[in-house]
């Protein structure tokens, strides 16, 4: 009974201390540095001209904050399935198709204005530069996250 009582505590200080690292990653890498990185790194990726710079960095920014929207209107109902009654949760999952067609809606409509202001290399090569990017900032959280190893408890 004893060893069961010390694995439930240090199970919860394992997850308390999991959690505080987590909140503090989601600070270390705000919105603001994401998208200086992501326009860095499109600019380098796509050598966009100075006339294609001045329309497309705007353009894309606009993107990925109506992506970013639907996303977290996506994550929003996916935190609440845990305290749905069924007929909620059926619901809520025909919501979630229908954000995720939104989702695609919105990515076809502005490749389609990407494809206005870049020339379509140039398009296959943004979508390569933000496979990078995720890969950049998995890699930077998986540095920064420190999990801690539990002790024995006998």
């Amino acid at each position: 009974m004893k060893n069961i009582l010390y694995s439930i505590i240090w199970l919860g200080v394992f997850w308390g201390l999991v959690y505080n690292d987590l909140q503090a990653q989601r600070k270390m890498l705000d919105r603001a540095e994401v998208e200086k990185m992501r326009n860095e790194i499109i600019r380098q990726r796509l050598q966009l001209s100075p006339e294609q710079e001045k329309v497309f960095i705007p353009l894309f920014n606009q993107y990925k904050k109506e992506q970013i929207e639907l996303r977290q209107q996506i994550m929003k109902l996916r935190r609440k399935t845990l305290v749905m009654t069924d007929e909620d949760l059926r619901k809520a999952m025909e919501q979630e198709f229908e954000l995720r067609e939104k989702e695609l809606a919105l990515a076809k409509k502005y490749h389609k204005e990407f494809l206005n202001i870049l020339n379509v290399r140039q398009v296959a090569e943004l979508y390569q530069a933000e496979l990078e990017l995720k890969r950049i900032l998995l890699e930077r959280l998986g540095k920064k996250m420190r999990i801690p190893i539990l002790p024995d408890i006998d």
